[in-house]
């Protein structure tokens, strides 16, 4: 189905109006599928402003997320405000882990392991999620023995089995292998589960046992030889936890993304919202300054990019990025005679990324095609 038939079929004419091109197939949604991954020019009909998104990115948003007055009053900008200012006013106090809980999609039961096996093997990831989980993740992931690491709650797996089973089968397909670790109650559905009992220690302070089977799995499966847990003191593990939960978060917000972000920050006007309560995907209107051009700017965190040029942090488009990228990249192929970057070094990336940008900049602007012409970029 292209993208014209799906808009006229779902009723979403919206998008239709918004359609400006597609960098590849032009400026006809008739040629284009309604699920692509190729990214696209769309225009807010409120303000005129340009965004760029990916197709399967738009039709699955019920707006185009712009940040201008008209955009704001119907989005849910101001709900989702509040409920950062609640997390916020909640730091300090019994509440903090149970927000940071939600928020990073995780327990405390969950970080309790996830601390020791990162004792264990210091590259562990939490939350580890691999473009062919769609939206799902893996609780913990050990990236050297290539070995997943589910904690299944009684509660909130009691319907998931075929979930799971679905799961384990994609991982085998990658060739990853997932060690399960489900509550009494729940069935084991592979060879690979341990079935952990806290009937008796609701707060989990035996969790020793399960820490254990993960160590017995790994000896036996990877020829090792870890000690096992003998004196487990669960109170010092307690303790650890909220510092580690607040380390992940600010990895999932936008200080992991950017950095230098603190620089740009708007404080006054973002008033007690900080960073590192943002995370990347969020779409409230915030505000900051343009590395580029300097102007104090609104921005969505969930429209910003990075790239790896001088200054990173890119709140909106301006004439005064393309400008820099384009001299980036007309001295580096002044220097280069073969263009074509494969490589993974700094400058490779950044040559990638920024080419990337002006590719889907130009799609809209004739100055600029000629200027790429002159150096064999092909928009």
């Amino acid at each position: 189905m292209t993208l014209k038939e799906w808009c006229i079929e779902n009723n979403r004419k919206d998008i239709l109006k918004e359609f400006v091109c597609v960098s590849v197939y032009g400026t006809n949604p008739q040629n284009i599928k309604y699920d692509s991954n190729n990214m696209a020019v769309w225009k807010c009909q409120f303000c005129g402003k340009l965004h760029y998104l990916r197709i399967k990115q738009r039709i699955s948003l019920p707006t185009l997320n712009c940040s201008c007055e008209q955009q704001e009053k119907s989005s849910s900008s101001t709900n989702s405000k509040n409920k950062i200012l609640r997390r916020v006013n909640n730091k300090g106090t019994a509440k903090e882990i149970t927000d940071l809980s939600k928020e990073l999609k995780t327990s405390v039961v969950e970080q309790h392991i996830f601390l020791y096996i990162k004792k264990l093997f210091p590259n562990s990831v939490n939350s580890k999620n691999f473009n062919w989980l769609g939206r799902s993740e893996f609780d913990i992931y050990i990236p050297d023995l290539q070995l997943a690491i589910e904690y299944d709650g009684s509660h909130w797996h009691k319907d998931k089995v075929l979930k799971d089973k679905e799961k384990n089968k994609l991982a085998q397909e990658h060739n990853i292998i997932v060690f399960r670790i489900r509550e009494k109650g729940l069935p084991l559905i592979s060879p690979t589960d341990y079935i952990y009992d806290n009937t008796k220690s609701k707060d989990y302070s035996n969790i020793d046992l399960a820490i254990n089977a993960i160590i017995e799995f790994i000896n036996n499966n990877y020829n090792m030889n870890i000690e096992y847990i003998k004196n487990f003191d669960f109170n010092i593990s307690q303790k650890q936890i909220p510092n580690e939960m607040k380390s992940q978060k600010i990895k999932n917000s936008i200080c992991g993304k950017w950095p230098e972000i603190n620089n740009y920050w708007d404080y006054k006007k973002n008033g007690n919202i900080k960073p590192e309560d943002i995370t990347i995907s969020n779409k409230m209107i915030l505000y900051a300054k343009c590395p580029f051009c300097n102007k104090n700017v609104e921005f969505k965190a969930y429209h910003s990019y990075k790239y790896r040029g001088k200054e990173s942090f890119a709140p909106h488009f301006c004439d005064e990025r393309n400008l820099y990228c384009l001299k980036y990249l007309k001295e580096f192929y002044k220097q280069h005679h073969n263009t074509d970057v494969q490589g993974d070094s700094l400058q490779q990336r950044e040559v990638r990324d920024w080419k990337r940008h002006i590719k889907y900049v130009a799609t809209c602007n004739i100055e600029l095609q000629n200027e790429l012409k002159k150096i064999s970029i092909k928009v």
